[in-house]
C-alpha cells in the first residue's frame, strides 16, 4: 500500500500473555483431567493451544479422556505440531489462515 502512495499505520488490535495460573490450580485441572472428569478441551487459537499446554502439559492431554476440539485449520495445525489430534474439528476453512 505504501508503494501505492498510501499511508499505513501499524497498529496493535491485542497482545498474547500468558496467565499466572497457580500451581494448586494447575494440580487440579491435571487432576480432573487424569480422572476423565473432563468432557471436552476446546482450543481457540494456536495461542490458547501453547498456553494451555505450557501450563498443563501435553502428556495428559494425550493421556486423558477429553475430546479435543479445534476451531480452526490454524489451531489444528498447532495442536498436530505438539502431537494432538483433535476429535472435533471446525468445518468451515476461512481465508484468514
Amino acid at each position: 500500500l505504501q508503494h501505492a502512495g498510501a499511508t499505513v499505520a501499524d497498529v496493535a488490535v491485542y497482545t498474547v500473555e500468558s496467565a499466572n495460573v497457580p500451581q494448586e490450580k494447575i494440580a487440579s485441572i491435571r487432576q480432573e483431567l487424569a480422572a476423565g472428569a473432563v468432557d471436552f478441551l476446546t482450543f481457540t487459537s494456536s495461542s490458547t493451544v501453547h498456553s494451555f499446554l505450557d501450563h498443563i502439559g501435553t502428556d495428559v492431554v494425550i493421556g486423558g479422556k477429553a475430546k479435543i476440539v479445534s476451531i480452526g485449520p490454524a489451531t489444528t495445525k498447532t495442536l498436530a505440531s505438539v502431537g494432538i489430534t483433535p476429535g472435533i474439528k471446525a468445518m468451515t476453512e476461512y481465508a484468514g489462515d
